[in-house]
C-alpha cells in the first residue's frame, strides 16, 4: 500500500524518471582559473612557447583537449 502511493505521488507508473539525481552544476568541474596571459609574439620560438600555454589552459577546461591538440597541431604545421 505505502509503495503504491508514493508510485501515484511521483506521477504514475509512465513517468519519466531521470537517468541521474545529481544537479547539472556537480557534472562539471569548477574552474577558477583565469585565461593565461599573452604577450607580443616576435619570434616562431614565442609562438610556438605561448600556444603551448593556451594549450595547456584550454586541456584543463571541460572538453577542451580536443581544442588544445587542435591548437598545437595547427601551430606546428
Amino acid at each position: 500500500q505505502i509503495l503504491e502511493n508514493r508510485l501515484v505521488q511521483s506521477g504514475g507508473a509512465h513517468s519519466l524518471v531521470p537517468q541521474t539525481s545529481r544537479e547539472e552544476h556537480d557534472l562539471l568541474p569548477q574552474h577558477t582559473d583565469t585565461a593565461p596571459v599573452m604577450h607580443t609574439v616576435t619570434s616562431g620560438r614565442d609562438l610556438l612557447d605561448q600556444a603551448k600555454v593556451l594549450a595547456k589552459y584550454l586541456r584543463e577546461c571541460p572538453g577542451g583537449w580536443l581544442a588544445g591538440h587542435h591548437l598545437m597541431k595547427s601551430v606546428r604545421w
